[in-house]
């Protein structure tokens, strides 16, 4: 886009001049994401949230004499690498040995995150707990007398409050946020 500008409009650009921004075809205002200036704008955190389509409409409305003006200027913004979560299992050497009936403990999981934006990285909520099941429909696990869910010293851990032997079995901590997925899995074995 090229608009020539001649006499009071070259020197007072942000008196007739007018600039609108779009994101994705949605509204959008510069000074939610950074430092926004009259010609553009700076995102001070680049996120994956910011990837998109941006456009500025610019419209001059000169003063009488001069004929008005508009120009679009569009540009793309991507990351040069997609969002991706490494789950591991913290405390799996530990968990390998039978546990004692009655007792407490925790499964501890970890979540490596590059190029993923949550909202509150401490928020336990951001793994779900499941306990496998043969027919294939896996127990999503939820508070309870039996367990709590929590984010404690930079892991997600599920505890096990009183530990019983219909307990045993096969565990997934999994991250599904922002089209991106990652599960680890153990076993845990109770005796009676």
């Amino acid at each position: 886009c090229s608009v020539k500008l001649t006499g009071a409009v070259e020197k007072n650009l942000k008196k007739y001049a007018d600039i609108t921004w779009t994101k994705d075809g949605d509204p959008y205002d510069p000074k939610s994401d950074g430092d926004s200036k009259f010609n553009g704008f700076t995102i001070a955190e680049y996120k994956p949230g910011n990837v998109g389509k941006y456009m500025a409409e610019i419209k001059i409305e000169p003063p009488p004499g001069q004929a008005p003006e508009k120009c679009t200027v569009e540009f793309e913004m991507q990351l040069k690498e997609a969002g991706k979560v490494k789950i591991t299992i913290d405390n799996r050497k530990k968990l390998s040995k039978d546990q004692k009936r009655g007792s407490k403990f925790n499964i501890n999981c970890n979540a490596k995150l590059v190029n993923v934006d949550i909202d509150d990285p401490e928020d336990p909520n951001n793994v779900n707990w499941y306990k496998m099941v043969a027919d294939g429909d896996d127990i999503l696990i939820k508070d309870s007398v039996s367990y709590k869910i929590e984010k404690n010293n930079g892991s997600y851990q599920l505890t096990f409050l009183d530990a019983q032997p219909e307990q045993s079995g096969t565990y997934i901590c999994q991250f599904d946020k922002e089209s991106v997925e990652a599960s680890s899995e153990i076993a845990i074995n109770i005796k009676s």
